[in-house]
């Protein structure tokens, strides 16, 4: 990002920063350098943080204070109305959106509660977790395969692992119940509104901002 916003600075382009967010380790990590970032914060037009604790750390970091609001976030409103019916309990288990850790942390306990003949499908995060996903599955005793689409249906009592970014929408019409990532760890969780637009109850742990 301080290239895009140098380029932009460079070209008179105002920036503006919506649903911002900053993180302690990010904040942490520009507060060493405050020779290069320190300018680069200084300059945004307007930052709208999606909380105080968010905002304040952007005030820290250089923004002026005059320049910073916060407001809700505005990534998901036009999801609300696309509000679909469920196929009921007997649609896959999703997991959406989960990074590696989570992934270890919660199969093992899954699948050992889980009916045989359940249906689960796994989105990673990052798409370099699949494998890793895939043999932690077979490992627990399940039949477990990469796919690159989310709209193959997941085979009952068999494991699927999205292998590609995109497609994680799909997967969530028709799922009986969705979990969905950043939320185990400490990320402040991912999209809630794509499962709950499609009508599928949703899980988070407890790590949701």
């Amino acid at each position: 990002w301080p290239n895009l916003h140098i380029g932009a600075l460079r070209r008179g382009v105002p920036v503006a920063l919506v649903n911002a967010r900053l993180s302690p380790r990010s904040f942490a990590r520009y507060r060493r350098l405050p020779a290069l970032f320190g300018p680069l914060f200084a300059a945004l037009e307007w930052v709208a943080a999606i909380d105080e604790e968010n905002a304040e750390r952007f005030r820290e970091a250089g923004v002026d204070a005059a320049r910073v609001s916060v407001s809700p976030s505005t990534k998901h409103g036009h999801e609300l109305p696309a509000l679909e019916a469920a196929r009921g309990p007997q649609g896959p288990v999703v997991l959406g959106s989960v990074h590696l850790p989570e992934i270890r942390a919660l199969l093992p306990r899954l699948l050992e509660a889980l009916p045989r003949d359940t249906a689960v499908f796994i989105a990673p995060r990052y798409p370099r977790a699949a494998k890793a996903a895939r043999d932690l599955a077979s490992a627990l005793g399940w039949p477990a395969r990469l796919v690159t689409n989310g709209e193959v249906p997941p085979r009952a009592g068999e494991v699927s692992v999205l292998d590609r970014v995109g497609g994680l929408h799909h997967a969530y019409r028709g799922a009986s119940v969705a979990f969905v990532g950043g939320s185990l760890i400490s990320h402040g969780g991912h999209n809630v509104m794509e499962p709950a637009a499609a009508a599928v109850p949703v899980i988070v742990g407890p790590h949701v901002g």
